[in-house]
Parts: C-alpha cells; sequence; structure tokens
C-alpha cells in the first residue's frame, strides 16, 4: 500500500513537472494576442481608402468632425454603420497569432498585389499604415492578414472583409429620412387619403363611415421609421430622371407641422427615379427605388378598409371576395 502511494506520488511529481515545461511556451508573449496599433485612435484618423486590384477604390475622409464619402470629388454623407466598422477594425485590429513569415507563400491566404484588400490609414493626411487583408480562414470568420511593412502573415478571429466590403454608393448612407408611426396624422397616396381624427383613429378623408384597418396603417407607416434607399443617381440630373415635374406618389403630415413628399420620376429599366422632400425643401439626391417597391408604396384604397359594414350606415357597402362554387 505504501508503495503504492509512492508511485501516485511520483507520477503526480512528473505530471507537475511536465506542465510546468509545456504551458509557459503555450502561453508566451509571442503567441499571445497582440493589439497592432496601441497608440491609435480614431479622433487622429483623417483618411481611409480601401482599395482592391479588380475593385472600385473607396476614399472614406474626414471633413471637421464628419466622415463623408468621396466621389468623383464629391463629397456624401456616409453610412453610420459602416464607418464604425472600419473604424473598429483598424483601431481594435489584433493579431491573435503569427502564422507564417514564408513571403513565398502569400498567395496560399490570397495576401498577394493581385488578390489582397488594402486599407491605407491616414492621420494628419501622412500614410500611417496600410493593412492587407486576405482570405477567411476554415472557421469562416478568422481571416488573414499582414502589415505592409511587416514580413509576417498574421490571424484575426474576425472577419475583417465583411466591415470594407461595396463600392463607393454601397458606403453611402442610404437612409432618407426617419418617421415615427405614431405622429403621423395625414397619409396621401394618388388614390388615397386617410387622415387621423381627436379620437386617434383612421378615417378615410371623404368618408367616415368606411371602417380604416388600424393595424394594415401601422404596418404601412412603419415602412417610414427607417426610409432607405435601394441605389443613388449621381450623374444625371433632375431633368433627364423626369423628376422636375415628377409625379406626388406619397405625402406624410405629423402632428408638429412637417410634411414629407416623395414623388417618382421616369423609370430605368428595372428601376424608378425618385426625389423626398421635407417641408417643401428637397433633399439634395436623387435616389433610385426597384419599380416594384415603389409600386408595392402606392396602395389602392382596398387596403387600408376592414372589411366589415360600420353599424350606423347600412347603405355603406364594401365589395367581399365571392365564394367559390362547391
Amino acid at each position: 500500500m505504501k508503495q503504492y502511494k509512492n508511485y501516485i506520488i511520483v507520477a503526480a511529481s512528473l505530471l507537475i513537472i511536465y506542465l510546468l515545461l509545456v504551458i509557459p511556451p503555450i502561453f508566451s508573449k509571442k503567441d499571445l494576442p497582440k493589439l497592432m496599433f496601441p497608440t491609435l485612435n480614431s479622433d487622429i484618423i483623417t483618411k481611409i481608402v480601401i482599395e482592391h486590384p479588380n475593385k472600385e477604390k473607396v476614399d472614406i475622409v474626414k471633413k471637421e468632425s464628419d466622415w463623408e464619402i468621396e466621389i468623383n470629388k464629391n463629397y456624401y454623407e456616409i453610412d453610420p454603420g459602416k464607418q464604425e466598422g472600419v473604424l473598429k477594425l483598424i483601431t481594435d485590429l489584433t493579431s491573435d497569432r503569427k502564422v507564417t513569415k514564408n513571403m513565398k507563400e502569400l498567395s496560399t491566404y490570397s495576401l498577394t498585389d493581385t488578390t489582397a484588400h488594402k486599407i491605407n490609414v491616414y492621420v494628419k493626411d501622412e500614410l500611417f499604415a496600410t493593412i492587407l487583408v486576405g482570405k477567411s480562414a476554415r472557421d469562416f470568420r478568422s481571416t488573414f492578414f499582414k502589415l505592409d511593412q511587416e514580413k509576417v502573415v498574421r490571424l484575426s478571429s474576425e472577419t475583417l472583409i465583411s466591415k470594407i466590403r461595396g463600392n463607393s454608393k454601397n458606403w453611402m448612407d442610404h437612409k432618407i429620412f426617419e418617421v415615427n408611426s405614431a405622429d403621423v396624422e395625414e397619409i396621401k397616396l394618388p388614390q388615397v387619403h386617410l387622415i387621423k381624427k381627436k379620437d386617434t383613429r383612421w378615417y378615410y378623408a371623404d368618408s367616415d363611415k368606411i371602417k380604416v384597418d388600424e393595424q394594415k396603417v401601422t404596418g404601412y407607416l412603419n415602412i417610414f421609421s427607417a426610409f432607405r434607399t435601394n441605389d443613388f443617381e449621381l450623374e444625371k440630373n433632375e431633368k433627364e430622371c423626369g423628376l422636375e415635374k415628377g409625379e406626388p406618389i406619397i405625402t406624410l403630415k405629423t402632428i408638429d407641422g412637417i410634411s414629407y413628399n416623395i414623388i417618382r420620376g421616369n423609370e430605368d429599366k428595372k428601376n424608378t427615379y425618385i426625389k423626398a422632400f421635407i417641408n417643401g425643401k428637397p433633399l439634395p439626391l436623387i435616389y433610385k427605388f426597384t419599380t416594384n417597391r415603389v409600386k408595392g408604396l402606392i396602395k389602392k384604397p382596398e387596403h387600408f378598409i376592414l372589411e366589415q359594414l360600420d353599424s350606423t350606415d347600412v347603405d355603406v357597402r364594401i365589395k367581399k371576395r365571392k365564394k367559390p362554387n362547391k
């Protein structure tokens, strides 16, 4: 029994010695996650240029305190989410481990001059760093990358490519306006005119005897809680897009007196040109909506009708679908 205990003590001692020899190298400083730019913060970055040999260059520029997208020497508001994403990518860029120092293997990780995405980071208009972003690892989340000035391939646990994807127009802010559905008191469409009365219920403006489906009105108005465009028209002018005398298709008025107007112009293939106004003042851009989406926004009168008779007026008739013959 005593000899058995001695065996256990010896085995435990050997295990401890083994762990002491093995664990330190695993967690050595060389293999710990490394923040690539520890002194860099987003406040001092002045420009970001994203490049790829087969794709359009994206220029992200800070104008005073605002970030904008530069396209053909014109500047447009940037998508806030994309702005935050690329700045976080740069300032929080972390190497989880080194992969290789063999620069002949760059093609394996899509980090050659013809395959890598380049992120050029400028501080006070001087190039601070160039980050080469390669392909995803086998987990489809981690990403291979390297700094231009280094001869080492690194691995980040983040999906870096998703934060730099898209052309210049994809980086523009697609939001047109925001309207809280509870604040709207009037809706005008080509064949529909709805108003909200003091009882906070919706009515047809030309008849208070047809019941309105409140849920459908709310569902429709929720579209405008974050009203976004599909695309932009940056080359043609309003006349070329048929917007000088465009057709009014949507008017929303709120309880605080703000009006939102949408007019449509010509159709171009599968798209329709759109112009937006707030209190009669045109927003600066021409938008492109898919034509099917525009048609979906223009509801017919029956869309908002609650299919039941108003109890106060038996003469009101609402057409219902005929039941099929048995």
